[in-house]
């Protein structure tokens, strides 16, 4: 499945290289979403916001089950380990391994943890109110349907941003927008409930429009009216790290990409390789690196 999502837009871009022109538009955007895939795969986490249904086995816990402890088996064996989920559709578990899951959860058979904040990173099954103690053991027994994501570490990780979109249906790639000037060429915004990928963005007589994809990161494509567009949001860090790194990977052309450039007033200098070995996206990044067990 595709993804989209720069995690800086054209606009702001441009801005920083001190850019006018739209020659290089095409190419700045494609530097922008290389830069934010690498960003995912440095913090092992992706801020965009997807809509899928994720499968788990049903084992969570059940290494715990020889502790000495045994009234913490219970605990152990409700709690299943997830990672970036904003919101849930729906959890369903497959009891008897026929892959059908025919078991749906409640609302008041699971809590998500952490209790405050987001994104969520733990479902454990509500033992005080639920109907299920524990997991389903087996393979892929469980099935999660939601929003999945960093985003800006809020539960609604889009912010209106006061442009509504048109289109009369779901294949067209033109939208028509209220104010093109509201919009920027690489922001992903959420229209109803269907995500586009902004990919130009016109002043037009009579009507401003935009070019994007649709029914982007899992969403599902349909006609849109007046919808108010909102645009899906990244930590600062995270937004200045792409930005940094972007620049970065334009400004090697300059150098012919040689590793070492010459200056008259500061000699030779060695450039640094690699986006992601900038301390100063580095610095920036870590915070929002998720660790894995045994990882360093």
């Amino acid at each position: 499945m595709a993804t989209y999502g720069t995690y800086a837009d054209l606009g702001e871009f441009k801005s920083r290289l001190e850019i006018d022109d739209v020659v290089d538009d095409r190419m700045l955007l494609h530097l922008l979403e290389a830069v934010s895939r690498a960003v995912d795969r440095y913090c092992r986490r992706h801020f965009y916001v997807m809509t899928e249904a994720r499968y788990y086995d049903g084992d969570a816990g059940v290494a715990q089950v020889l502790d000495q402890y045994t009234e913490r088996v219970s605990q152990y064996l409700s709690r299943l380990w997830v990672a970036d989920l904003l919101s849930v559709t729906s959890i369903k578990m497959d009891g008897d391994q026929d892959a059908t899951y025919e078991d749906e959860l409640a609302e008041t058979d699971y809590i998500l943890w952490p209790y405050v904040g987001y994104p969520k990173m733990r479902v454990d099954l509500d033992l005080r109110r639920g109907d299920y103690s524990y997991w389903y053991r087996g393979q892929k027994a469980i099935e999660i349907a939601a929003e999945w994501g960093y985003g800006n570490g809020d539960a609604q990780a889009a912010a209106a941003s006061g442009a509504t979109v048109t289109v009369a249906d779901a294949v067209a790639t033109t939208v028509t927008v209220s104010d093109y000037s509201l919009l920027e060429p690489g922001q992903t915004i959420l229209a109803g409930t269907e995500r586009m990928y902004v990919r130009t963005v016109t002043d037009g007589d009579p009507n401003d429009s935009a070019t994007v994809y649709r029914g982007v990161n899992g969403s599902t494509a349909a006609a849109q009216a007046a919808a108010a567009a909102s645009i899906y949001e990244v930590p600062e860090a995270v937004r200045e790290a792409v930005l940094i790194g972007a620049a970065k990977l334009w400004k090697r052309k300059d150098t012919a990409f040689a590793t070492v450039v010459s200056s008259p007033e500061l000699g030779q200098i060695e450039v640094m390789r690699g986006v992601l070995r900038d301390a100063d996206v580095v610095g920036l990044l870590d915070p929002y690196r998720r660790r894995l067990m045994g990882a360093v």
